[in-house]
């Protein structure tokens, strides 16, 4: 029987006419004129891999690119059907660290894994009954469990890619230290999408990926330990990034900074503190 494209495309493909899906098109083609003056890339940008979307390239400038390659939009123009490709809505665990998302449609309809693949042997087909367990961690996903059974580094990507963390983890923003002084702050958001770093140059040689594990020992989380190389003064050597014991109040924001940052501020003015 003959097929044709649909919003939910086609199980098959015999004598399939998908003329209607190349005759779609997202974006226009240039007019001739419109391409302006050919420039060379950057020397600094040559050979090199930036781990983001195409959508933005700040790091080029315009009309020095001559080719580009990418990955077709498969799913342009079409629906999502939760009952065949599971819920639209993001998955997002807290439990046993906060923070970490799962997409039903990055691994159903974009995959093309079906919900058996998972449902019942890896995971119930029930929200939080997993938590329930006690043993949804790391460990239990490098000896197979779980999203392990397929995140192996052969299936898909290794649980223990340090490159990969942040398909799963969503690292706040901002961590605000208290201990041993207050307060303190460093930014995930500069040093992974501005310097470009990724979870591994970090975690866990330099600080374990657990909020508040330095702070536990705030005899050895101090500004000595990282003038001799330790937690941020690994990079902060004075070569690669500023040195630790300049630019102080870059990290350092103090007891007023913190209470302008959590919104305390205006309410000690006006209690007259």
């Amino acid at each position: 029987m003959a097929t044709s494209t649909a919003s939910f495309g086609a199980g098959k493909r015999e004598s399939h006419d998908s003329s209607a899906y190349y005759a779609r098109r997202m974006t226009r083609s240039p007019e001739p004129g419109q391409i302006g003056e050919v420039r060379d890339p950057p020397a600094n940008v040559l050979d090199q891999v930036f781990v983001q979307s195409s959508e933005s390239m700040s790091q080029l400038p315009d009309n020095c690119v001559a080719l580009m390659v990418t990955s077709p939009p498969y799913n342009v123009d079409k629906d999502y059907d939760e009952d065949t490709y599971g819920p639209a809505r993001m998955m997002i665990w807290n439990k046993p660290v906060p923070r970490v998302t799962f997409s039903h449609k990055v691994h159903t309809m974009d995959a093309g894994l079906e919900c058996d693949s998972c449902h019942d042997d890896l995971f119930e087909m029930e929200a939080g009954a997993v938590i329930e367990k006690g043993d949804f961690n790391m460990q239990s996903f490098a000896d197979g469990s779980y999203c392990g059974a397929c995140h192996d580094g052969d299936t898909a990507f290794g649980t223990n890619d340090g490159e990969k963390c942040a398909a799963c983890h969503t690292a706040p923003d901002l961590i605000v230290f208290n201990k041993p002084v207050k307060a303190v702050i460093f930014d995930h958001k500069i040093h992974v999408d501005e310097m470009g770093f990724t979870c591994g140059d970090c975690h866990s040689d330099l600080f374990k990926m657990d909020i508040g594990d330095a702070e536990k020992n705030p005899d050895e989380f101090v500004m000595e330990a990282l003038y001799k190389g330790k937690y941020c003064g690994a990079c902060h050597d004075g070569e690669q990034a500023f040195a630790s014991d300049t630019r102080c109040t870059t990290c350092h924001i103090g007891v007023l900074g913190f209470d302008r940052l959590v919104g305390h501020g205006e309410e000690k003015k006006k209690g007259g503190h």
